[in-house]
């Protein structure tokens, strides 16, 4: 990974909620705009809702 200030895209990170319990994600996701997180977002839950 590049030096912080060399890094131009955002970092977005996605937690989940399950009821009372937060699973956060420590691991960030560097994408070009909130566009893209969002897509990120509804392509990972999907994933999760697939897996049942």
């Amino acid at each position: 990974m590049p030096p912080a200030h060399l890094n131009c895209m955002p970092l977005y990170f996605f937690h989940v909620r399950d009821g009372d319990r937060l699973i956060e994600y420590v691991d960030g996701s560097y994408l070009p705009s909130l566009a893209a997180a969002c897509a990120d977002a509804s392509a990972s839950a999907r994933h999760v809702l697939a897996k049942g």
